[in-house]
């Protein structure tokens, strides 16, 4: 579950001096194109028994850092490729538990406009919405165990198998199944050559099941705590 094909992504985070466009030609679109054609052509060559091209995610770090709830990862967590890790003041434990469980707080609302988003589609239609929920699914559990343990920023640099782990270890078992459930269905859906409607819904019934067990315990443990 620590790596799932068209569930996970390579974050590749860049950063532009003076907040300059990455793209300096007269044909941006063509140029972007070109650099995604490119890398798939050097890993294939690389990589001659690949079983799929693992999906990247390249964002500007620089637009990345103006956003209000962004946190810095730890120096240790990443690979740097070019430059030199920019020096940053980090964030404190408490902001981080803060930022997590507003972001706990806001499941309720996406959770409720699912079954009006899922009820049109068909085939390859499910894609775009499993993608969506991915980028929810991932990080929850997480924003759990970020209010249950010292150090948040380091619970962000665990692998899945891990975050399972200390979820059975807090008794959150229920959680724990359905998020590994959610990657192991995702390797179904893969196997299937990502065409079986029923993996496709398998998928986006765990992962939204993580969402709402995860919101049952932010309202149980610290909404009725708070009152």
């Amino acid at each position: 579950m620590d790596y799932v094909p068209i569930i996970s992504d390579i974050d590749i985070h860049y950063g532009v001096h003076d907040k300059k466009k990455l793209f300096t030609s007269d044909n941006p679109r063509e140029t972007s194109l070109k650099v995604s054609l490119e890398y798939e052509k050097r890993f294939q060559k690389e990589n001659p028994n690949f079983i799929h091209i693992p999906r990247t995610q390249v964002m500007c770090i620089d637009l990345l850092q103006d956003a209000v709830n962004f946190v810095h990862p730890l120096v240790d967590s990443i690979k740097m490729l070019f430059g030199e890790f920019p020096s940053y003041d980090h964030v404190a434990s408490e902001n981080i538990k803060e930022i997590d469980i507003n972001n706990l707080a806001e499941l309720k609302p996406y959770l409720d406009m699912l079954p009006e988003s899922w009820i049109d589609k068909v085939g390859m239609d499910y894609w775009s919405s499993l993608r969506r929920l991915t980028w929810k699914v991932s990080p929850t559990p997480v924003r759990i165990l970020s209010q249950l343990l010292p150090n948040p920023l380091n619970i962000w640099t665990w692998n899945r198998s891990k975050i399972k782990q200390e979820l059975e270890n807090q008794n959150l078992n229920n959680i724990a199944n359905m998020y590994e459930s959610y990657y192991m269905n995702g390797w179904k859906l893969f196997e299937s050559n990502i065409t079986s409607t029923e993996y496709f819904q398998n998928c986006l019934l765990t992962g939204s099941k993580v969402l709402e067990l995860s919101y049952d315990w932010y309202i149980q443990n610290i909404t009725n705590n708070r009152k």
